[in-house]
């Protein structure tokens, strides 16, 4: 009987003793990639097992838009129909989130080690979790990388490696009153064609009437405070022992002496617009530009609403603010680098969606070739000049609103 016992409990730590050097080899062995001062594990060559079905969690937002005679909601939900029927072995179950606290709900998760399989934010970048995410770059080819703004492709990287898919930019402009900005000697073209500074601005306000705005939006998210703040952190090498942000703040309070040239956080801001007595509006996302266009267009104005890059602190130093929607992958449990396979194939079928009217809603310039050669087509049909645009994401540095938290 003791006998027995003693074999029993050797064969237990014999076992112990495989099932621990199994697991040592395996961290050992297993491919990595460092981002950052961390090493995270990867496996690009792992492939699905034929007639092992692989079930992903997708957390994305229900974003408030409609499209015809679909919501966003449908849309997200005909994708993932049409990848399941093209990828039998892999099933996805969709869960919406609310903007209010969605990325609130996926830090929990993380804390829990409850994350989904993958995550798509709206309107901001991921902070990249060293214990779960796994860095997407390794996962594509050239060609799959190629495919995607540069500028987007940098917003999705973590320390020189792509660690997110991008969706789409929206990019920070303002919205100007072609008719007041000649007047006040600004040119159009030119801003559009080379960017303008901070002194420029400050000098038309000098040419302004008692009835007349220089400036006005909204100071909150994304805000006119944190455009300015990117003008300045883009100039790298300038040199200044001031913080970007206390710099725009003092650079608005200026502007607010002279001649009370600001009309921010104004409830009236869009009925002075719309009467021309405010030469540009910024601080808003995309989306409302777009509402305020459909109803300048309604009011039949004798003026023509242009888009401008936010103007930077220092002359021939631009940068562009962005918020972004980005792809992110999770291991989860149990951790099958096939789980991340699935994961990965899913989200470059997101990534590379043609369908482009939910992007034209948001008014958002998708970050894939594919939609972004049809959206550029449609912008085109609709008369918006957005050459000048792409001309500045493809050349100047993008800096997202996180970077000034």
């Amino acid at each position: 009987m003791l006998k027995n016992q003693k074999r029993l409990l050797h064969a237990i730590l014999i076992a112990i003793f495989l099932l621990v050097s199994f697991c040592f080899l395996r961290e050992l062995l297993w491919p990595k990639v460092k981002v950052g001062e961390h090493l995270v594990p990867i496996n690009p060559n792992a492939e699905l097992k034929e007639g092992q079905i692989y079930r992903l969690r997708f957390w994305d937002y229900d974003l408030p838009l409609q499209l015809a005679d679909k919501s966003y909601h449908d849309y997200i939900t005909g994708l993932i129909e049409k990848f399941t029927k093209a990828n039998p072995q892999i099933k996805v179950e969709v869960s919406f989130l609310n903007l209010a606290d969605g990325s609130a709900r996926l830090k929990e998760a993380l804390r829990k080690g409850e994350q989904p399989d993958l995550y798509c934010s709206a309107f901001e970048r991921p902070e990249f979790d060293y214990r779960y995410q796994v860095p997407i770059g390794p996962y594509l080819t050239e060609l799959e990388q190629q495919s995607y703004l540069l500028a987007a492709r940098e917003l999705a990287s973590v320390s020189g490696i792509q660690c997110m898919l991008p969706r789409w930019i929206g990019v920070g402009l303002w919205l100007g009153n072609s008719k007041l900005l000649a007047q006040l000697g600004l040119s159009v073209n030119k801003i559009q064609a080379q960017g303008w500074n901070w002194e420029e601005l400050q000098q038309a306000s000098q040419k302004l009437t008692k009835q007349q705005f220089l400036l006005g939006g909204n100071l909150g998210q994304p805000g006119i405070l944190k455009e300015l703040t990117a003008s300045v952190a883009g100039t790298v090498g300038c040199a200044t022992n001031e913080k970007p942000s206390d710099l725009a703040r003092a650079f608005l309070e200026e502007l607010l002496k002279e001649k009370k040239s600001l009309a921010l956080e104004d409830p009236n801001l869009l009925g002075n617009f719309f009467e021309g007595k405010v030469a540009l509006v910024g601080g808003m996302r995309p989306i409302f530009y777009r509402l305020i266009k459909e109803r300048l267009t309604e009011r039949k104005a004798d003026w023509q609403l242009v888009w401008l890059p936010v103007p930077s602190r220092y002359a021939e130093r631009n940068a562009m603010i962005a918020e972004t929607s980005m792809i992110a992958v999770y291991r989860t449990r149990p951790i099958l680098d096939e789980q991340v396979t699935a994961a990965m194939k899913l989200a470059k079928y997101l990534g590379a969606a043609p369908e482009i009217k939910v992007w034209q809603k948001l008014m958002v310039i998708p970050a894939h070739q594919r939609p972004l050669t049809a959206w550029l087509k449609d912008q085109q049909r609709l008369g918006n000049d957005c050459a000048w645009m792409l001309k500045w994401l493809q050349g100047t540095p993008i800096w997202h609103e996180s970077c000034f938290d």
